[in-house]
């Protein structure tokens, strides 16, 4: 994945809700509402680590966008929410989209993010609910080829998405969508694998 990243930098809050600061022009994720906390309690998820939140329909929207194309590489952005639990020592991410960078190049091994597929995902946002304006990580497939980070992919996490609470989405299209195995999230400037919870129904902190 190729060109630069587009960060929001206006401060957006919405009560407990309320998603990024920025501090010395680096983004930081707000404090966990205690709902959420506690949800993310009961999981039992191990410290220093992260974890991704992601709802069924979006998911859903997801695979469907890769699927369309499933013998080429395609990607775009996931925008969301990210908080941070410092008695837990986790960050917690919550995706509520992702956004398909349209005229991106790809070819069954690589995917090229073009000036173009910056500008169309740019664009979106602006027409977004101000909980989803923020961008939290990056999604492609890999058709064929399973879910890991390639050496590309790494050098890519590190230079744009190198905090925790920065991910990654890999999906292979050409698997069961219905099956875990299909995708998986990666966070940080090392790409670790993310504890991930598919949820159906609404957010605890909403």
């Amino acid at each position: 994945m190729e060109g630069e990243v587009a960060q929001n930098t206006k401060v957006e809050r919405i009560g407990l809700a309320a998603v990024w600061k920025e501090s010395d022009d680096v983004f930081r994720p707000t404090p966990a509402p205690l709902t959420l906390v506690e949800a993310l309690s009961r999981t039992r998820p191990k410290a220093d680590s992260t974890v991704v939140l992601v709802s069924e329909a979006v998911m859903a929207e997801i695979l469907f966008q890769l699927k369309s194309k499933a013998d080429v590489e395609m990607g775009g952005v996931l925008v969301g929410s990210a908080f941070v639990d410092s008695d837990l020592r986790l960050h917690a991410v919550v995706v509520r989209r992702g956004l398909l960078g349209d005229n991106s190049e790809g070819t069954p091994v690589s995917l090229k993010f073009t000036s173009d597929a910056w500008q169309s995902i740019n664009s979106k946002l602006p027409g977004l609910p101000e909980e989803e304006r923020n961008i939290v990580g990056w999604y492609h497939s890999h058709p064929g080829l399973g879910v890991f980070l390639s050496a590309r992919d790494r050098l890519t996490q590190r230079s744009f998405f190198a905090n925790p609470w920065q991910i990654a989405l890999v999906v292979d299209p050409n698997r069961d969508l219905a099956s875990s195995s299909a995708f998986g999230f990666f966070y940080g400037s090392e790409g670790l694998p993310a504890q991930t919870i598919v949820y159906r129904t609404e957010m605890p902190e909403e």
